[in-house]
């Protein structure tokens, strides 16, 4: 079981430009203006473009639909952000996996109902090989880590990997799933912007940078073929 780097890495810049890419072309007054222009309502006459009608009444409509677009704009940014904080849980449950895998004592409180580390007779037969059989009890154990607050996960992670996040990192990312949380579970709809975005998504990126190199100090295999951490692990 590696953590895979270069998995991560990709999603994160492909997401990230993608949505640099709409809210710039969104934003842009001069391309906006030409796709308003260019749409047709059906008035007294019938179907009309809207650069076709007076002065006055394509005003209004013009300026409709420019809020509509800066609301829709505001709704990405804020899904946006439930993106990163799904790049930062698959992120976390990769690397914890793949740290029980190599060193599977380190899972011991994090398995067993009743009594920790155990594990039942029925779960161990099922499986055919002892890898097998590692990996199944590797995700229970990581599954087990992350539940609760983040701020907990994030010390849980710390525990199993021997490293420390940065504190200025750490807490950058607790606000951002704080955010996805208000805004998933709450409906609260927070005024970001493109420049939130990218900041939110460098943090996940800085975070993936952590956590590979402490899966190499821990010996954890890590597939990494942009060399992202290999070279500053060396």
């Amino acid at each position: 079981m590696e953590f895979d780097v270069g998995k991560w890495l990709g999603k994160i810049l492909f997401e990230s430009g993608n949505f640099e890419v709409l809210y710039e072309y969104s934003s842009n007054e001069k391309y906006l203006m030409e796709y308003i222009g260019n749409r047709e309502i059906m008035g007294s006459k019938g179907t009309e473009k809207i650069s076709n009608l007076s002065s006055s009444y394509k005003d209004s409509i013009v300026d409709s639909l420019s809020s509509s677009v800066r609301e829709a704009l505001e709704t990405m940014c804020n899904n946006m952000n439930v993106i990163a904080v799904a790049f930062l849980e698959g992120m976390m449950k990769e690397l914890a996996v793949s740290v029980f895998v190599k060193h599977p004592v380190r899972m011991y409180k994090y398995i067993g109902e009743n009594e920790a580390g155990s594990v039942s007779l029925k779960l161990i037969l099922n499986e055919e090989t002892k890898e097998a059989l590692i990996l199944n009890l590797a995700n229970m154990a990581a599954s087990t880590l992350l539940k609760g607050k983040f701020s907990s996960n994030i010390k849980n992670l710390e525990e199993i990997t021997k490293s420390t996040v940065p504190e200025s990192l750490k807490k950058c990312l607790i606000k951002i799933v704080q955010h996805r949380n208000e805004f998933v579970h709450e409906s609260k709809v927070k005024t970001l912007t493109n420049l939130d975005v990218k900041k939110n998504f460098d943090d996940v990126y800085e975070f993936l940078k952590w956590m590979g190199i402490a899966a190499l100090s821990q010996n954890v295999p890590v597939n990494d073929p942009a060399n992202l951490v290999i070279s500053e692990h060396a």
